[in-house]
């Protein structure tokens, strides 16, 4: 049976299982079959119809946050995972997954912190933990992150543990109390906090009766909600719960109504806020306290104040007020550059205000703004469907989407976004932003080793941009690694003429020196390198090859010398040939040999080197002699066999060449440049990709660090 039928025979006998239990549990548990055979998308199902059934299954909730996370859709999951920790604050692994998803997928790095910090809190232990709190710490070097956790619920909660841990407990409870007072329903647990100090520290049971009882009445479905009960029931029976706090006085609000009324708000303010200390639960100053911010322009105050007031109104009358007050702070994060702060804004101005288009649309350049461009289309299709949206602004959106995609590596969507910008507004010159993604997709295809189809891109990006000259210079690096040296070095050229460092000269002269065997090029662009470049890291080796090469004119001024007192000394013309050849001077090389050679015929390695120089100056059919007579008087010389076989295949003789190659590799079976030539014949001229795979890999076993090792690993990876 294959692994398909034992996956759905498996599902099968899960589906026949689960007829008891109920529904949500039958529901989940056949999520988790669908989720371990990879059908992600019946999984979800079933865990959304878990949710439906129950929507307080906490399990379910983060099942479904891992399942869409699966599937791509973050926002989605970060909501599931967000409502399992509010379901159940002690969930400690939906914490991690909250972490997850807002550190890597949303651009939420302070959500990600605080996440993270939960998990730790509720006992997290192990390699993970400890790559978590790692985590934690690279995020809190971010200063957006400290500046967005300074002030929130989090922060205040964090100083109240490291308080208590100091044994400071009242400034611990007071600390808790500013972080309930900051985000009432997302500091629920400082309630719960408190009142264990109070109970436990302080001996203020009343004071802990109080907290508990905050806590039980803000989190009645909490796991530990019986356990709290019983101490509410232990407590009481210790301490009269404290009388309520007598409301307002009539004489102070009607004073601070006055004041709102006739522009003094920083008085109203003052006197409000003492009211506030003595009847804190007095929901009219509240609602005072609420207005005079606002007209006094404290926005931030009146969030508070109207966040006070959601908090403990199930008929929540100020949604309007509120709205407005969101939608102001978020339009001055966005001003301030403060992006993730403005999108949260609008995102709590649309919970009452859902078909606002222009909020929608704020919270679209805010999420943009952010990083977070696949949730900014989302939202800019959301404000189309209700306003006007003008191509101009829709465009730039699509080219801030284009360069988001093209950063995550995902070119052919980003081309689609570069389109569509081209659609809404076809004026744009948007020959830069091409270039871009071309240069990141030539880059990317680098990487993987994808070498033609990096020179494709990187040729487009050039013909878009001409004056990329790092581009070029990454260019001759492929043209390089696929052999094209008169390819690499045109392009290294045009960076040269464009750069003070240097560095393109410098690989030039190494390309001479290696491949072209033109020593004197190599030394005159060293030359030139070091003289933009004189404290170069490798100055002191580039000086030695030049002190080489100029030892190496006096020899050959030397041996000219000799060679006219000795005409006659066939030891002496060669070795000049040799000094003429290692320079570059193929042609004085080729007579120097040649009058060696009239002086004693029977030197092979004078024919070969004075094929290999007809060879370098392309004189192919002078060096295909000199290559057999070399062969002619040494019958085993590999070299000639080999570079006669490359002669052959510049000419396209493929039989010729493969017979001159194989003859080598009957000499000496583990001569890799044998390999190499035959697996050039097989790639480049037969088209046999077998055949030149077979040598390629031979002369990579043979010789793993060879001079053309990079090429040829290129040509298979390319396969």
């Amino acid at each position: 049976m294959n692994r398909t039928a034992c996956r759905a025979a498996a599902l099968l006998a899960c589906l026949l299982l689960v007829g008891c239990g109920s529904r949500d549990e039958r529901h989940y548990e056949l999520a988790l079959r669908y989720k371990e055979s990879g059908d992600y998308e019946r999984a979800i199902a079933e865990l959304e119809a878990a949710v439906r059934a129950n929507p307080r299954f906490a399990r379910a909730h983060n099942q479904l946050g891992i399942l869409y996370g699966k599937v791509s859709l973050y926002d989605r999951a970060a909501e599931h995972c967000a409502r399992a920790v509010e379901i159940d604050p002690s969930f400690a692994s939906a914490y991690y997954n909250l972490g997850v998803l807002y550190q890597s997928h949303l651009a939420r790095p302070a959500d990600a912190v605080r996440a993270y910090r939960r998990y730790l809190e509720l006992g997290a232990a192990g390699s993970r933990a400890e790559a978590v709190s790692r985590i934690v710490d690279g995020l809190m070097e971010l200063a957006e992150v400290r500046a967005s956790l300074a002030e929130s619920a989090d922060e205040q909660m964090r100083i109240a543990r490291e308080q208590e841990e100091r044994g400071d407990y009242a400034a611990a409870v007071e600390s808790y109390a500013r972080a309930v007072r900051r985000e009432p329903r997302a500091a629920v647990r400082a309630h719960l906090e408190m009142a264990r100090i109070c109970e436990e520290r302080l001996d203020d049971p009343a004071a802990a009766l109080r907290h508990y009882q905050a806590y039980l009445d803000a989190n009645i479905n909490a796991p530990d909600a019986a356990d709290v009960m019983a101490r509410v029931g232990a407590l009481r029976g210790r301490v009269a719960l404290a009388p309520t706090a007598p409301p307002a006085a009539a004489a102070d609000l009607e004073e601070a109504a006055r004041l709102i009324r006739e522009g003094e708000t920083a008085r109203a303010v003052e006197l409000l806020a003492a009211a506030r200390d003595r009847s804190p639960e007095d929901e009219r100053v509240h609602d005072l306290l609420a207005e005079a911010y606002m007209a006094s322009g404290d926005l931030r105050g009146a969030e508070k104040e109207y966040e006070w007031l959601r908090a403990r109104q199930e008929d929540f009358a100020y949604a309007k007020e509120l709205a407005s007050v969101y939608r102001r702070l978020g339009e001055a994060a966005l001003k301030g550059g403060a992006a993730g702060e403005a999108e949260e804004k609008f995102r709590k101005a649309l919970e009452f205000e859902p078909d606002d288009g222009d909020l929608r649309w704020m919270r679209a350049q805010a999420l943009a703004a952010a990083g977070r461009f696949e949730q900014a289309m989302e939202e800019a299709e959301a404000a189309r469907a209700r306003i006007a949206i003008g191509p101009a602004d829709l465009a730039s959106l699509h080219q801030g989407h284009a360069r988001h995609l093209a950063g995550r590596g995902e070119f052919e969507r980003a081309a689609a976004a570069v389109e569509e910008s081209r659609r809404l507004r076809p004026g744009d010159d948007l020959s830069g932003l091409e270039a871009d993604l071309l240069e990141g997709r030539a880059r990317a295809a680098r990487q993987a080793g994808q070498f033609a189809a990096a020179e494709r891109d990187y040729l487009k990006a050039l013909s878009l941009d001409p004056k990329r000259w790092a581009l070029r210079k990454e260019l001759a690096a492929v043209f390089e690694r696929t052999g094209q040296y008169d390819r690499a070095l045109a392009e290294l050229e045009k960076a040269a003429g464009e750069e003070k460092d240097g560095a393109s000269l410098r690989e030039m002269a190494r390309i001479h020196e290696r491949y072209k065997g033109d020593g004197a090029r190599a030394i005159a662009l060293y030359r030139r390198y070091l003289a933009a470049q004189p404290k170069a890291p490798d100055a002191a080796e580039i000086r030695k090859k030049i002190q080489a090469s100029e030892k190496e004119k006096e020899q050959i001024a030397e041996i000219e010398r000799e060679t006219r007192r000795r005409p006659a000394s066939a030891p002496n013309h060669y070795n000049l040939g040799v000094l003429l050849q290692r320079q570059g001077k193929y042609r004085e090389a080729i007579d120097a040999y040649r009058k060696a050679i009239q002086l004693e015929p029977s030197n092979a390695q004078a024919h070969f080197n004075l094929a290999y120089s007809y060879d370098r100056l392309k004189m192919h059919e002078e060096a295909i002699e000199a290559y057999r007579k070399a062969i002619e008087h040494r019958p085993d010389y590999l070299k000639a066999y080999s570079n006669l076989g490359a002669v052959y295949k510049e000419k396209r003789w493929y039989g010729r060449a493969i017979a001159a190659f194989r003859k080598a590799l009957e000499i000496d079976p583990t001569y890799a440049q044998a390999h190499l030539g035959l697996g050039a014949v097989y790639a480049e001229g037969l088209r046999d990709r077998q055949k030149a795979a077979e040598h390629y890999r031979q002369y990579l076993r043979l010789q793993p660090d060879g001079t053309y090792a990079p090429q040829v690993r290129a040509w298979l990876g390319g396969r």
